[in-house]
């Protein structure tokens, strides 16, 4: 019995973890926290760049020192388009995009093409009470201007709903009442009348729903 209580201890021991296999944990833990300090930095550049807190400017490439900026590891593009590096020295993030003749880093660019300058959007640096501050002064803002669509586009729908079928049933009684036509003619004749205002209606009704995404979407912060 007491020789069964010490069975497997060897096998314990010889499972310890060795420290070439710490050190790859420790990378991959360190890959993790740049990931995340590069996404970050991604989600409040493109924030301030919203907001109209950057700089554009056209730069030739001997004026470009990438060797002093570090890419950001977050593969998602501003725009679809613009890579975000960070000054290494004073810490300022920019959005850069290759200027290749003939195309504006579009999917069909030609990679083998030096670009003739870059495009860079150099965002405006501040602390992270200024940040907070700006970031909730835009989002209300943006967040008015989308609840305005909305309730716009809802007023915009109602109204026409309201006076197509208004404008329908009124042209029908008129039609069965004055009128020998059918009840088939009838109804044809009531809808050509209404004709503009359903147009109208089927126009409505995407703008809602567009007007409405975007009021969620604004509301999210994103």
């Amino acid at each position: 019995m007491e020789q069964n209580q010490f069975d497997g201890l060897e096998d314990i021991e010889t499972q310890t973890i060795k420290p070439e296999d710490e050190i790859v944990h420790q990378k991959e833990y360190e890959k993790l926290l740049k990931l995340e300090e590069d996404r970050k930095n991604f989600e409040a550049a493109s924030n301030l760049v919203k907001f109209g807190c950057f700089e554009q400017k056209e730069v030739l490439p001997q004026d470009l020192n990438f060797a002093k900026l570090e890419k950001s590891s977050y593969e998602k593009k501003y725009n679809a388009s613009y890579d975000l590096y960070k000054d290494q020295e004073t810490g300022q993030l920019l959005f850069i995009l290759p200027l290749v003749e003939n195309n504006q880093g579009d999917s069909n660019e030609d990679k083998s093409m030096k670009p003739y300058a870059y495009d860079v959007l150099f965002v405006e640096q501040m602390s992270e009470e200024t940040y907070e501050k700006v970031l909730k002064a835009g989002r209300n803002n943006l967040n008015s201007f989308a609840k305005f669509l909305l309730v716009s586009s809802y007023v915009f729908a109602i109204t026409n709903i309201v006076l197509s079928i208004f404008v329908f049933f009124g042209a029908l009684i008129y039609q069965t009442t004055t009128t020998s036509s059918s009840v088939f003619a009838s109804i044809l004749t009531a809808f050509m009348y209404a004709a503009p205002l359903f147009a109208g209606v089927v126009i409505s009704i995407p703008l809602v729903c567009v007007a409405y995404i975007q009021f969620k979407k604004y509301k999210e912060g994103k």
